[in-house]
């Protein structure tokens, strides 16, 4: 029990990490969910937890996504990677991925014909680094080396 002075089975619950009836049997929380107070809970989307985790903040983002532990992960960008966690990683210099989600640093390329000018449309090149292309502005990427503003209104 939680608490002192219980006089029926059914003011038993599970321990953390575990879930089930009051009273009843209990049985252990499983992967990519959370048990508290006997009650079992699924991870937010695009997260996982191991097995017998017990609260929210165990659940971490998955492969191709990051964000804080327990909360919203976004998917990762274009030129990072994310195994897995709270952080992305930025691809080598010179280097960017194929699109979002990507999980692994082998994910990582140099664009054809590689230094200055070689970043894929949506990216330009931030002194051999290949970066995102900033909101109110588009990158045709190839010869490109910077921004460029979209039209005026």
């Amino acid at each position: 029990t939680k608490r002192v002075g219980a006089e029926t089975v059914t003011a038993c619950s599970c321990n953390d990490g575990f879930y089930g009836e009051l009273g009843g049997s209990c049985t252990q929380c499983p992967v990519g969910s959370y048990c508290t107070g006997g009650v079992q809970m699924e991870c937010p989307f695009y997260t996982t937890s191991a097995l017998q985790s017990s609260a929210q903040t165990d659940c971490t983002c998955s492969p191709g996504y990051f964000g804080p532990n327990g909360g919203e992960c976004v998917i990762c960008r274009r030129g990072n990677y994310c195994p897995g966690g709270t952080s992305a990683t930025a691809c080598p210099s010179g280097q960017t991925t194929s699109g979002f989600g990507k999980t692994s640093s082998s994910d990582c390329y140099t664009p054809s014909g590689g230094g200055p000018g070689s970043c894929v449309a949506g990216t330009w090149d931030d002194g051999g680094t290949c970066r995102d292309c900033p909101v109110g502005s588009y990158c045709p990427g190839g010869g490109g080396s910077s921004p460029q503003p979209c039209p005026a209104n």
